[in-house]
């Protein structure tokens, strides 16, 4: 692991904040991102409580302020052998003037008051865009189409969910996208089921979907209270692996991300 690591439970936190949980699930993300962060080296930047922007590193359980040698997290990823810069900046440089489990306590207070003068998190990511990868899996091809089928009324989800699975599902484990035998089950599902072919060309088509998710500086970190337009009444977190990339293609480190989708807004209006 390379980057920063947001927690699956600080990821789904949002919605149990009128439980009587809140206080635990608070607890148990800064408890759970202080021991995964105990080995490894972890790259992320924060925000001061000068209201400066640093890059960070935790190596061996510590927080190094990594700034004066390295200015940006994408210029960093420009070397070759990244993981080593970070691990050499981490040899010259100064502790952070703060611990982790006091960074992490003032990254997740964020969630109550989202004007946080403390020193905390934000997004590991800076100057490179994050891109993504359309429908990969099987389950959430037929989701896509569920979604517009029922042109965003999540009402109407659940039978069209069963009509779909009953007619289609089980043909589509199996199937390898690009294969002959997906673009005959492609032709089928458009030509005789009058399925819309949006989602299932880039499900089962030839050519994969990479496009550009969200600009640089534009992602949110641990923490952060997330935005959700208020009309949208069907929306839901969606984990992902998130790769990190350097100019050569290499994969150098990974996170965890949110993508989060407003499914009444994409089934509507085909927002991919």
């Amino acid at each position: 692991m390379f980057a920063t690591r947001l927690s699956r439970k600080a990821r789904h936190i949002r919605s149990a904040r009128n439980t009587h949980n809140w206080a635990k699930l608070q607890k148990d993300a800064v408890e759970e991102n202080l021991r995964v962060t105990a080995s490894g080296t972890w790259l992320g930047r924060v925000k001061t409580k000068e209201g400066n922007f640093k890059v960070i590193s935790i190596h061996q359980g510590k927080v190094f302020d990594i700034s004066t040698s390295v200015l940006t997290v994408a210029h960093l990823l420009q070397n070759k052998h990244p993981l080593t810069n970070c691990v050499q900046a981490c040899d010259k440089a100064k502790k952070l003037d703060i611990g982790l489990d006091a960074l992490l306590a003032n990254s997740i207070q964020q969630l109550n008051d989202p004007v946080n003068t403390k020193t905390h998190l934000v997004s590991p990511h800076d100057l490179s865009s994050v891109k993504a990868a359309g429908v990969v899996f099987i389950k959430s091809l037929l989701e896509r189409v569920v979604e517009e089928q029922a042109k965003g009324d999540a009402s109407k989800a659940m039978a069209v969910r069963n009509e779909l699975n009953n007619a289609i599902g089980t043909q589509m484990t199996d199937v390898k996208p690009g294969s002959e035998q997906a673009l005959r089950l492609l032709h089928i599902l458009i030509k005789e089921k009058k399925l819309s072919h949006h989602y299932l060309e880039v499900g089962l088509g030839v050519d994969a979907e990479i496009f550009t998710k969200s600009q640089s500086m534009s992602s949110i970190g641990f923490g952060a209270q997330l935005g959700i337009h208020p009309r949208s009444t069907w929306n839901n977190p969606e984990p992902e692996l998130v790769t990190v990339a350097n100019r050569f293609g290499d994969i150098v480190g990974c996170c965890l991300g949110n993508d989060v989708n407003l499914r009444d807004f994409e089934g509507n209006l085909l927002m991919r």
